[in-house]
């Protein structure tokens, strides 16, 4: 699994400095503290985001690798985000201001952060949240970002995390993080995971809260593969942009035409049907989920057929037929989970 999840970990350079003593905002009233520190908009360079409340302060960790404290905003409130002035520094907004989602990882190619930006507007769609705009920001050599404009009924919530020492961690943490959000009512709609420095990962999910009810239990039986299915499905886009690029170029490396056009015909097949689940689950409806899970079995085997008809070649890794065998075994696995669970899951 790594060397799949390595194509799509994302890493992420520090920020510049920021500016501000921070050990001089605890002097500072509750009033003050929103002028010295505004609590930016998430994405910019230097946004700060909380990690909890600790000995009566709020601690927040900022892009930029510095740490703070200050005093509860609201100390009478009942949640962690109120006391510490979350919902200033999320952005809570009126529904019909536009709202902007800027990348936290970074990419090393424009295909990853293609791929990643594609899955995002996908869980954006099935939120029915309204897309404004998207584009890919280049910050220098192999650094690809995104940004996504929006208008939602709620505010973009960020939740962030600590570090670990292996990617493959992270994105396990990321998991149960977005199980936990998502059964009390949450609607995930960004994953990230990013690259701190040596041996130090982190992960990113943007969500809005809902007032939908609890999910069971026995979701997480059909959630969990459906997720990891997901971020194959993006490992594999990312695998079938490269291809198709190199045949743009008309790269004498470029690999056979039947190769590239199959990858990127399964990845469109893959992707529409793992929205479809999404909907599935969303509405409970079991005979949809089986006849998708049923829908992408040929789907798969051919991924195994496209590895298969170049091994052998020279160029067989640099043409990601080991990730796209892995994929397509990774991938058959957890859709057969889904399919075996999702007659307990509703």
């Amino acid at each position: 699994m790594k060397a799949i999840f390595t194509l799509i970990a994302i890493a992420m350079m520090s920020g510049p400095a920021f500016a501000a003593d921070f050990a001089d905002l605890q002097k500072f009233s509750n009033s003050d503290i929103p002028k010295v520190n505004p609590f930016p908009e998430p994405g910019n360079p230097d946004s700060c985001y909380l990690t909890g409340l600790k000995d009566g302060l709020c601690n927040f960790k900022c892009r930029s690798g510095e740490t703070f404290q200050v005093k509860p905003v609201k100390p009478e409130a009942a949640s962690v985000y109120e006391k510490c002035g979350g919902g200033d520094y999320r952005g809570a907004k009126a529904a019909t201001e536009a709202q902007t989602y800027k990348s936290y990882g970074k990419h090393t190619t424009f295909a990853e952060a293609s791929a990643a930006l594609n899955w995002a507007l996908n869980d954006l769609k099935l939120a029915k949240v309204e897309v404004l705009s998207q584009k890919i920001v280049v910050y220098g050599l192999a650094d690809y970002h995104f940004e996504i404009s929006l208008r939602a009924k709620s505010a973009l919530l960020i939740e962030p995390s600590p570090s670990y020492q292996r990617d493959l961690d992270a994105y396990e943490r990321m998991f149960d993080a977005s199980e936990r959000l998502e059964s009390r009512g949450a609607t995930v709609v960004i994953h990230e995971v990013r690259k701190d420095g040596p041996d130090s990962y982190s992960f990113v999910i943007g969500y809005f809260a809902g007032t939908r009810a609890d999910k069971s239990a026995a979701d997480m039986t059909i959630t969990r593969p459906l997720l990891q299915a997901k971020m194959q499905s993006n490992t594999l886009r990312t695998v079938a942009l490269s291809m198709k690029g190199l045949e743009q170029q008309n790269s004498p490396n470029k690999a056979p035409a039947e190769y590239t056009r199959g990858l990127e015909n399964a990845s469109e097949v893959i992707e529409e049907s793992l929205l479809n689940m999404e909907e599935a689950i969303a509405e409970r409806n079991q005979p949809m989920l089986h006849m998708e899970t049923i829908r992408l079995e040929p789907t798969i085997a051919k991924l195994s057929a496209l590895a298969k008809s170049i091994e052998g070649n020279p160029n067989y890794k640099y043409w990601g037929g080991e990730a796209v065998k892995r994929l397509a075994a990774d991938l058959g696995r957890n859709i057969a989970e889904i399919r075996i669970n999702a007659p307990f899951a509703f």
